[in-house]
């Protein structure tokens, strides 16, 4: 029984290592997969900023431009309208350029906040990786013991003469033998 007993212990102590091992790799693939997802944000956020600064001085040009535009209008000449059309046209598409990078712009923050909820959800299989690595730790701290002690058990019987030796055949009736006598060493 006693053997019986230790083998089922360290059987459940080698799944649970075996579990243990899962959970430590399931954690660092995790915490990989998050540092990539905020790497994509570093990124994504410096791309960001320097669109956003493009925009800027797309918004300067526009100005510009008009600037001009009512400078050259209110020359109110032929050479001046010629003028004023053609800084018209130039403002036109510098607010084209400037409505596609905002839709850019856009796209990326979208993209950014994709990645935000990826990095959450890496984060959150790690937390709970970690936590079943405690738990399985904790489990094996409380079943180690438990092993060690039915291994000395089970050294100290067979150091003393085998199971046979401890319990008499009648209390367990798997451990009887032909032999009659319960203590085959009594003669010795």
């Amino acid at each position: 029984e006693l053997e019986s007993d230790l083998k089922k212990l360290q059987s459940q102590l080698s799944e649970l290592y075996s579990k243990l091992d899962a959970a430590r790799a399931k954690a660092a693939l995790e915490t990989d997969q998050r540092e990539s997802a905020h790497d994509e944000i570093r990124q994504l956020g410096d791309r960001i900023r320097q669109m956003k600064e493009e925009r800027a001085d797309l918004g300067a040009l526009i100005d510009i431009q008009k600037s001009l535009r009512d400078q050259h209008q209110a020359r109110r000449s032929e050479d001046g309208r010629n003028e004023a059309d053609i800084n018209h046209q130039r403002m036109v598409a510098i607010i084209e350029q400037k409505e596609a990078l905002s839709r850019q712009l856009n796209d990326l923050l979208k993209s950014k906040d994709l990645w935000k909820v990826e990095a959450d959800k890496h984060h959150a299989a790690y937390l709970a990786a970690r936590g079943e690595q405690e738990r399985l730790q904790k489990e094996i701290s409380e079943k180690k013991p438990q092993l060690d002690s039915k291994e000395r058990a089970l050294a100290q019987l067979l150091r003393i003469g085998g199971p046979q030796g401890q319990q008499p055949p009648s209390t367990h009736p798997q451990h009887s033998t032909s032999n009659p006598n319960p203590n085959p060493n009594s003669s010795a």
